[in-house]
């Protein structure tokens, strides 16, 4: 079985375009500046997605301690939902 060399990667001097009806449009190497800012924005995206869902979860453990006071109150004062104790099981 032979393997493949991969392709060798070569410098791109200049970037072409050429639409359906035969105009052709060429754009200059990107430069250093150019390159940096789209570098910098693919770090960028994942972090402020990745800070979101932290976030998310974060409020989420909030907001259920907060709620959890108040359905164990629900529980305690409808008399017939709770922790079933040992005088309950106690025959009369």
């Amino acid at each position: 079985m032979h393997l493949l060399a991969a392709p060798s990667t070569r410098t791109v001097e200049r970037f072409e375009l050429t639409t359906r009806d035969g105009r052709t449009y060429w754009y200059p190497q990107p430069t250093w500046l150019d390159r940096s800012a789209v570098w910098l924005h693919s770090i960028a995206e994942p972090a402020v997605i990745s800070a979101v869902v932290l976030g998310l979860i974060y409020f989420a453990g909030a907001i259920v301690e907060a709620i959890e006071p108040l359905a164990s109150d629900t529980c305690r004062n409808s008399g017939t939902y709770g922790p079933i104790t040992n005088t309950s099981l106690q025959r009369r």
